[in-house]
């Protein structure tokens, strides 16, 4: 299943403070802020990305359902928010489709603006764009200022609704880098982020693929035996059809004799045979495509 994002040499950390430190008001928006510039600094623009709810990584859960001058337009529920910067979308490659992406403008102060992604306004847009539209977000007022594609932060699960704040306005700590090398992208994480504040650090740099692929190891293994086992019971059947098919016509050899005796040729003898041993492989085939079919159905009830 396509992400949605490119993944491909994405660093992904966390950026928290010693032990025994606090987050004093207003410490992290400064950090955050401080920590985005040195980052594109470092690695360049569009490089580097600071939010909240990172591919793969923890996710910050919030009320999902958003209240019009009509009152509730979805029932209420929880969907991640993702505070990013402007640079996280290009970053990532997640398609702005309408409207636009974050502003330096957006900022604390300044009237709160979301993006939303396509799931979002599938669920809760009440069959209308809610692109430009006022809404109110759990306790917040807000504008949707750009419709983003859907993007898949599990793996094997379809795209949820998600909200996107700047982190101007929703401060986040979570890093995420394009590099190639993981032990030089963590050293040069750790300078940069130590260079903003002396008492933060970095924790779990991992790559996005890395991560992808331990979820999908548990599902792939399933498969693997799976196929294993299918293997097996194909070759099982193969076996015992044979068997079955050449111990009937081993019965029937003074039988074959006889016809061929009394003038039937040696191939038409063998179209018999054959044409016979075929009927039960057949019903054996139709059974078992209908109850494969059947079991299809069944397990795509269940998940």
């Amino acid at each position: 299943l396509p992400p949605g994002f490119d993944a491909t040499e994405l660093l992904v950390a966390n950026v928290t403070l010693r032990p025994g430190d606090q987050w004093a008001p207003g410490r992290m928006t400064a950090l955050s802020r401080d920590l985005t510039e040195r980052l594109r600094s470092h690695f360049g623009p569009g490089n580097s990305a600071v939010g909240t709810s990172m591919p793969y990584s923890s996710t910050v859960l919030g009320p999902s359902a958003p209240l019009t001058p009509n009152g509730y337009v979805g029932p209420p529920g929880s969907i991640p928010y993702r505070s990013v910067t402007p640079d996280y979308f290009n970053l990532l490659q997640i398609p702005i489709l309408r409207g636009r992406s974050f502003l330096s403008s957006d900022a604390a102060g300044s009237d709160l603006v979301v993006v939303v992604n396509e799931q979002f306004v599938r669920e809760f847009g009440g069959g209308r764009d809610l692109l430009g539209q006022a809404i109110r977000i759990g306790p917040r007022d807000v504008t949707v200022v750009g419709i983003a594609g859907d993007t898949r932060f599990k793996a094997a699960s379809p795209p949820e609704a998600a909200v996107y704040w700047s982190t101007l306005q929703r401060p986040g700590m979570s890093v995420i880098v394009r590099s190639s090398d993981l032990a030089v992208a963590t050293r040069e994480l750790g300078e940069v982020v130590r260079s903003v504040d002396a008492s933060l650090v970095v924790v779990q740099p991992e790559f996005v693929e890395a991560k992808i692929a331990r979820q999908l190891a548990q599902r792939r293994f399933y498969l693997v035996v799976l196929v294993l086992f299918g293997g097996l019971g194909l070759v099982l059947t193969v076996v015992g059809i044979w068997g079955v098919v050449a111990h009937l016509t081993r019965q029937r050899t003074r039988e074959s004799a006889i016809r061929v005796a009394l003038g039937a040729r040696p191939g038409q003898v063998t179209a018999l045979v054959v044409r016979q041993g075929l009927v039960p492989v057949a019903i054996g085939l139709a059974a078992g495509i209908v109850g494969s079919w059947w079991a299809a159905r069944a397990m795509e009830s269940n998940t």
